[in-house]
């Protein structure tokens, strides 16, 4: 499994090339340090929300449900779990169960990835959240682990693997096939040889493809798309040339009415 990434347009703004295990790449825009200062800022601010509403919940049951030292020592006990699981997983959480968005994240139309594009997992977001204090520590030295590498990764990023990149919001997401050539796919699809079976890992590459390729250029999508329909050409005798797009999203088309079928 082949995985890659290369930094274009060196500088604050610079996107990032990230090559999937099933060599189809794809283009994200690198999230730079001040819109993810400003989405940590977002997310500290609400954890520090929190941090003070606790340490008021705490001080109150302290105050109404005992006024001896062990009622005190309780509540400062409650207190240091809740700031210890906060700083160490309030944004660890959010980031494995939502796909690597926190509130600040979303906020600011940041996601975090692995280097193959994929979504992170929990253990790379408990370790890039572990790891946010050797990062904090640094500073404003921080800025040149930012510039030192291709994915502006800190720390946590370097060791578990991540890049955080910028969304492409739009106010609609459209389907796969709401295009002219919707009809075209569906018979596509049709003829696609019944005892060809599809294995899991050219339905993820498809998958893969059709998720992001409202978010790639026509050609840059052709480009992409041809190496693939060719090779599915080949292994199906299909009959005659299709517009390599339309080909894959014709098997991806296909591999849906199978899931559903099945």
């Amino acid at each position: 499994m082949r995985s890659d990434s290369n930094r274009k347009n060196k500088g604050l703004d610079a996107t990032v090339e990230i090559v999937a295990p099933e060599n189809v790449a794809f283009e994200y825009r690198l999230a730079g340090p001040f819109v993810r200062a400003s989405a940590f800022a977002v997310d500290a601010a609400i954890i520090g929300a929190e941090i003070v509403a606790v340490l008021f919940a705490t001080a109150y049951f302290s105050t109404v449900f005992g006024s001896g030292d062990l009622a005190e020592e309780l509540a400062q006990a409650a207190f240091l779990l809740n700031f210890c699981a906060v700083f160490w997983f309030w944004n660890a959480a959010f980031e494995a169960f939502w796909r690597g968005r926190t509130l600040g994240k979303a906020a600011f139309g940041l996601r975090v990835l692995t280097t193959e594009g994929r979504p992170i997992g929990r253990g790379q977001a408990l370790l890039r959240n572990v790891l946010r204090a050797a990062d904090l520590a640094l500073g404003p030295f921080l800025a040149i682990v930012f510039c030192a590498n291709d994915r502006m990764a800190r720390f946590g990023d370097l060791a578990a693997g991540t890049v955080v990149v910028s969304e492409r919001r739009t106010t609609k997401k459209r389907s796969a096939f709401d295009d002219e050539n919707r009809a075209l796919i569906a018979r596509i699809a049709a003829e696609i040889p019944s005892d060809f079976e599809l294995s899991d890992s050219l339905r993820k590459a498809l998958a893969l493809y059709v998720e992001r390729r409202a978010e790639i250029s026509p050609g840059r999508r052709a480009a992409i798309a041809a190496p693939l329909a060719a090779a599915l050409e080949r292994k199906t005798n299909f009959p005659r040339r299709i517009e390599p797009d339309v080909f894959l999203r014709a098997f991806y088309r296909r591999a849906l009415d199978e899931k559903q079928s099945g």
